[in-house]
């Protein structure tokens, strides 16, 4: 909205000039148009209240929009606890959890290849650790049946 602001800054000093150095009687050619300066200044005057009018409703707005927001997040919890009551009474599979709007939860699909990489993940962490803490606790396990100490 600033440059409404400025527009609105201008606007007005644009009014102030004309009543200051014309009279309002007076008529003045504009693009060719004969007009009288009180005409101009009623044009003028006109749009800084339409300014004013936009920023009064954006205002508006942006308080709506707050209180939207604030309302979504207590509507989202409730919506939330709802749907478990629903899905605990009927079953998420039945006609009348569907009644309520709600659909239900779908089963993620985990593909071939996913799995390959979980399982190779899995196992380079276990070989990590087991490196990592194998070779200390073998290591202390061996010193400690040697008969030596490490103290």
């Amino acid at each position: 909205m600033k440059v409404n602001l400025i527009l609105k800054g201008q606007l007005q000093a644009m009014v102030a000039g004309l009543k200051t150095h014309f009279s309002p009687k007076q008529t003045v050619l504009l693009d060719g148009v004969s007009v009288h300066v009180s005409d101009v200044i009623k044009q003028y005057e006109t749009f800084i209240t339409l300014l004013d009018a936009i920023a009064t409703a954006n205002d508006d707005w942006r308080r709506l929009v707050q209180r939207q927001r604030g309302a979504a997040l207590s509507i989202k919890m409730t919506t939330t606890g709802l749907r478990g009551l629903v899905a605990n009474r009927f079953g998420e599979s039945s006609k009348t959890f569907g009644e309520f709007g709600f659909q239900p939860r779908k089963a993620s699909k985990r593909t071939f290849a996913s799995k390959v990489h979980a399982i190779e993940k899995e196992r380079a962490t276990k070989a990590s650790r087991h490196v990592v803490n194998g070779a200390l606790v073998n290591g202390l396990a061996n010193g400690a049946a040697n008969g030596s100490s490490h103290a």
